[in-house]
């Protein structure tokens, strides 16, 4: 749009000061600027309503959630506990083939049984990967399954890959669809469609889809065939997607034709076959992986008591992502006697003795970035079948969960003094193991809680798992703040 504005010329310049014409093209000329940057604004902001904030923090948040698995990765790769594996060098060369050959093909599966060295397998892959082809441009995405709540949910779990490959491949209206939806067949026809872009346009650029423990992968309620019916049988040949199970191909939610395509030899490696001998480092030779962590329990046991060993381990294995440091001392420590002698043996930690416990618990726990904070979790799920075998029931676990509740949304009373409110608190920590049983109409919980992604999906498991409906309805299903934060 082209505007002009006549203006008297004078050859001895404009006196301002005695000329009313000049005044008048000075508003003129100011209310066209202004009509015009507003007219650019609002079309701006009818194409794009967030102005690029939404895209920003797309970006963000799939570097983040990459950055974190690589984390995983690096600690796989640090420990060093692969000794030998034939695995690799079979895939090196069926994968060399049907890309020299422009072959189509299927994913692949590396199966096999706590401990068997699965995860430290898909990791050397992720490394030796650029070393097997020369003049390409290779992208590897990886993600351990259940690690973090992007990665827990078959959905979830697709949206954030389908954007990570469109930002590789620089696909600018790909990463933030105007038209996302978190609808299972747009999702697969979306993979779909940039798998096929990657065929057509990408032809010098390879790309690797790693996900270690697909069996993990929690299904929905919306998923219209099986859980797993978003795998393709057919990839082109610079697409290659390579799992890990610990369940058989049978066992997982996947449709009759993938079942019968992926049990092909070329595809299916079973780490107890000797025809895929892999090798991994252990403590003591001839002791499995089982035999392994019952004897490190019994360890643990003997040296800070059955007791606490017990309630780290039972709250541990409640979580779904993990608990920081900070909130354990929550759990585990009292605070209503600053002089009292905490034993582990009875079950009460301080900082000094928590310390000491989680560097002895290393081989078993590991510490993973998330949200900005450190977590503690199990290195390996069996560690967690273990736990409830040994030390929970539905009672134990139903308390723990209502504890991490209570941990999760401090109560406060509201008719007391802020004296009398810290001095519950400290009685309500003396006595871990009793919930208190206020009802809701006394109980506030406090408005400065800030949530985030893992603070909403742990809350959600816990709360469910305490069987405590009140409380789910007044601080998730009606609690708008909490319901916004899931998105």
């Amino acid at each position: 749009m082209k505007n002009s504005i006549d203006v008297e010329w004078n050859e001895n310049g404009i006196d301002i000061d005695n000329n009313d014409k000049h005044e008048q093209y000075l508003n003129e000329f100011r209310r066209t600027v202004s009509v015009m940057i507003r007219n650019a604004i609002d079309l701006s902001l009818s194409n794009d309503p967030d102005g690029g904030k939404q895209r920003k923090k797309t970006v963000q948040e799939i570097f983040n959630e990459h950055s974190t698995h690589l984390l995983f990765l690096n600690e796989h790769l640090a420990s060093k506990d692969l000794i030998y594996s034939s695995i690799p060098e079979k895939l090196r060369q069926h994968t060399i083939q049907n890309f020299r050959s422009n072959s189509r093909h299927s994913p692949y599966f590396i199966y096999g049984d706590h401990g068997s060295g699965k995860s430290s397998v898909i990791s050397q892959i992720y490394s030796l990967v650029p070393s097997w082809f020369d003049h390409v441009k290779l992208h590897r995405i990886i993600r351990f399954a259940s690690a973090t709540p992007r990665s827990a949910y078959n959905l979830e779990l697709m949206r954030v890959i389908c954007q990570q490959m469109s930002i590789i491949l620089n696909i600018p209206e790909g990463y933030l669809p105007k038209d996302a939806s978190f609808d299972p067949l747009y999702i697969n026809n979306w993979f779909q469609n940039i798998i096929k872009r990657c065929e057509d346009t990408h032809n010098n650029e390879i790309i690797f889809i790693f996900i270690d423990d697909l069996h993990k992968i929690n299904p929905l309620d919306c998923d219209v065939v099986a859980a797993l019916s978003w795998l393709p049988i057919s990839l082109p040949y610079n697409v290659y997607v390579v799992c890990t199970t610990g369940a058989p191909i049978d066992a997982l939610k996947i449709t009759p034709m993938q079942k019968e395509r992926f049990k092909a030899p070329d595809y299916f490696y079973d780490l107890s076959n000797d025809a895929c001998k892999t090798v991994v480092r252990k403590v003591q030779e001839n002791e499995t992986f089982e035999q392994y962590v019952n004897r490190f329990f019994d360890t643990m046991e003997q040296e800070f008591g059955k007791v606490g060993f017990s309630r780290f381990t039972t709250y541990l294995t409640c979580t779904e992502y993990g608990l920081s440091e900070t909130e354990f001392l929550e759990l585990l420590m009292p605070i209503s006697n600053s002089e009292a002698y905490l034993d582990t043996r009875a079950g009460d930690f301080n900082f000094s003795t928590f310390r000491t416990f989680r560097n002895r618990m290393r081989p078993l726990i590991r510490e993973k970035l998330m949200s900005g904070k450190l977590f503690i979790q199990w290195r390996h799920s069996l560690c967690a079948e273990t736990t409830r075998k040994r030390y929970m029931d539905q009672e134990i676990a139903r308390q723990a969960h209502k504890e991490i509740v209570n941990l999760f949304f401090p109560q406060e009373e509201n008719e007391e003094s802020d004296e009398s409110r810290t001095e519950e608190k400290s009685d309500k920590s003396a006595q871990p193991d009793v919930v208190s049983t206020t009802t809701a109409q006394q109980i506030s919980f406090g408005m400065d809680i800030s949530y985030n992604i893992r603070h909403v999906e742990e809350a959600w498991h816990h709360l469910i798992q305490s069987d405590d409906t009140q409380k789910l309805k007044e601080i998730a299903v009606c609690n708008f703040d909490f319901l916004l934060a899931a998105k």
